[in-house]
């Protein structure tokens, strides 16, 4: 850290060029989003399908939670989707701590190589 901070490294541009154009993409999809309600590209989708690293293995989930809430709206209307939110607010914020926080300071306990098992990424 010390060394880091002493000669900080320099900036990469092409990787800030392409984070602000991403950002611009997203936010515009947004507001086009907000605008035409019947659109049917999603900014989650557009900010899933061009992140870096493994996102492969994400595609299960987003499949799970899409069904989900279509069966919820279908079935439940809006007044069950906004009772369900708190519940998966909490599987969301519960996954992040038992694998973002949890799961780290147990594997230095059990084994090192134990963290290597299970991997979460909060950001880039």
């Amino acid at each position: 850290m010390s060394a880091r901070l002493a000669a900080p490294p320099l900036r990469d541009i092409n990787k800030l060029f392409a984070g602000g154009a991403g950002f611009i993409a997203v936010a515009g999809l947004s507001l086009a989003r907000a605008q035409m309600l019947k659109l049917s590209l999603h900014p989650l989708g557009f900010v899933i399908a061009t992140a870096y690293g493994e996102s492969l293995n994400a595609w299960f989930a987003i499949l799970v939670a899409w069904l989900l809430k279509a069966t919820i709206l279908r079935f439940g209307g809006l007044p069950l989707y906004r009772k369900g939110i708190p519940f998966f607010l909490g599987l969301t914020i519960g996954h992040f701590f038992c694998a973002g926080i949890l799961w780290p300071v147990l594997s230095l306990f059990i084994a090192p190589e134990a963290s290597q098992s299970y991997h979460i990424y909060f950001a880039g």
